[in-house]
C-alpha cells in the first residue's frame, strides 16, 4: 500500500525553495505533482540522508519544491513530496533538463535502487488552501478524501490545534481524490484532531508526517 492508500482511499483506483503562500493568491492555477516513493526498509534512512547531499541539490535547483515528508504512522518507509510547476510543458522541460544534468544522472541510479516503487499524480491546488504553517512543531498530518467539500474544509478550520497548509485535487491518477496537508500544534494535538475528524468525515484515510530537512514546509 502507498501513501496514496494511506493518505488516500486507493491508489489502484486509477536549490529553489522560495515560496509564496497566500490564501488569496493564484496558486490554484499552478500544476502540482504529488509523488510517493516506497523505500526498501533497510534503505529508508539512507535515502533520506541522500536527499541532503549536493548531488540531490541538482534536483532541487530545477523546480520549486512545495514540501517533502516521511511517514511516521500509516504506510511505513514511504516519502511524499509535492512539486510545483507552471504547467505540464514546464514539467517536461524540467525532466529534460534533469536528463541532461550529468551530476543528477550519475547520482540517480543510487537513489532509484533504494525504492521498491513510486507513483506520480497531477493535481491543482484548491483555492484558499495554500497557507503558511501556523505552528513550528514540525508535526504534519495528511488526509486524503474522495470528494472536494467546503463542509470538510469548514470542519478543519474549526480545529484550533491544526491548520490547513495545502489542499490538492487530483486530475491525473485517482481522479477527484483530495490531498490535504495540515500542520499540528504538537503530537497530542494531531492525535486528538484526527480522532475527532474520523467521527465526522467518512471515506477518509490519514497519516502522520514529518518534514525532511530539505522541505520548505517545516
Amino acid at each position: 500500500m502507498s501513501i496514496g492508500s494511506v493518505l488516500s482511499r486507493s491508489i489502484s483506483r486509477g536549490l529553489t525553495t522560495a515560496r509564496a503562500f497566500s490564501t488569496t493568491g493564484r496558486n490554484f492555477e499552478k500544476l502540482y505533482e504529488v509523488r510517493t516513493y516506497q523505500c526498501k526498509p533497510d534503505q529508508f534512512m539512507p535515502f533520506i540522508k541522500n536527499t541532503e547531499t549536493e548531488q540531490y541539490a541538482a534536483r532541487l535547483n530545477k523546480s520549486k519544491l512545495f514540501g517533502f515528508w516521511r511517514t511516521e504512522i500509516g504506510a511505513l518507509n514511504q516519502v511524499l513530496h509535492i512539486w510545483e510547476y507552471e504547467d505540464l510543458e514546464h514539467r517536461a522541460s524540467v525532466r529534460k533538463s534533469l536528463s541532461e544534468d550529468s551530476t543528477w544522472m550519475i547520482f540517480y541510479p543510487t537513489i532509484a535502487a533504494q525504492w521498491d516503487w513510486q507513483t506520480s499524480h497531477l493535481a491543482r491546488a484548491i483555492p484558499g488552501t495554500i497557507n503558511e504553517p501556523k505552528f513550528s512543531s514540525g508535526v504534519h498530518l495528511g488526509l486524503v478524501l474522495s470528494e472536494n467539500s467546503a463542509e470538510i474544509r469548514e470542519k478543519l478550520s474549526e480545529e484550533s490545534t491544526i491548520s490547513l497548509i495545502g489542499g490538492f485535487e487530483v486530475f491525473v491518477g485517482p481522479v477527484g481524490t483530495i490531498y490535504y496537508v495540515m500542520n499540528a500544534e504538537n503530537l497530542n494535538a494531531a492525535s486528538t484532531a484526527l480522532e475527532k475528524l474520523s467521527k465526522s468525515i467518512k471515506d477518509t484515510e490519514s497519516t502522520l508526517l514529518f518534514p525532511l530537512p530539505i522541505s520548505p514546509l517545516k
